[in-house]
């Protein structure tokens, strides 16, 4: 699968995650069983480990400029905002 359909597929998740919070919020909420809860948040734990591998290893490949990696998050933003 390619990153651009990992990234859609990563915002339908993330927009479910909105709506269950949104529906909590208007006295609809749900508990959820335990097994849900420890895999959001080993998932939360493990996504922002991999954020910190990606960023650096984005920099140790454009030798360090920031500016480049500050452009990939400018596409990557632009991309997640078409979902």
């Amino acid at each position: 699968m390619c990153a651009h359909r990992k990234m859609l597929m990563l915002s339908k998740i993330r927009e479910i995650n909105i709506i269950m919070l949104v529906l909590g919020c208007f006295d609809i909420y749900r508990p959820l069983p335990d097994e849900f809860i420890r895999y959001a948040r080993t998932d939360t734990h493990y996504l922002l480990y991999i954020y910190d591998c990606m960023k650096n290893d984005l920099l140790h490949r454009v030798g360090g400029r920031k500016n480049l990696v500050m452009s990939v998050f400018s596409a990557s933003t632009l991309l997640c905002a078409k979902v």
